[in-house]
């Protein structure tokens, strides 16, 4: 099997041991994540975008919240992407916008497994 979408014990230690604080900020990460959040810029990145810097900067956001959130699959993937805009590669970055929000909704899937059995 490989890795998961969510590591719970990093998750856990990233918030100072509390399960509470943990799903906070797995909470906060995922509404930055929503299809109308700060980051769904990065769903759908154009041929041709007019601000590369912008979402060069929103890539780099993103790569840190997944970290936080302890998403590494998210993570690594908004890595891939902001290498992706860093290199002017619009083609390709444009083509990890569905595996984002498909990592994402993996995340939220779950986040509502654990709840349910906890």
């Amino acid at each position: 099997m490989g890795t998961a979408s969510i590591d719970w014990d990093r998750a856990c230690l990233i918030a100072g041991g509390s399960p509470a604080m943990r799903d906070r900020i797995v909470d906060g990460v995922l509404d930055l994540f929503a299809d109308h959040g700060e980051l769904a810029p990065l769903f759908a990145i154009p041929a041709h975008p007019s601000n590369v810097r912008a979402l060069q900067e929103l890539s780099h956001r993103a790569i840190g919240l997944a970290k936080q959130g302890a998403m590494p699959k998210l993570e690594g993937l908004c890595a891939r992407l902001h290498a992706c805009l860093a290199e002017h590669r619009f083609e390709e970055a444009g083509a990890i916008g569905p595996a984002l929000r498909e990592e994402r909704d993996k995340v939220r899937r779950a986040v509502a497994v654990r709840r349910e059995r906890h």
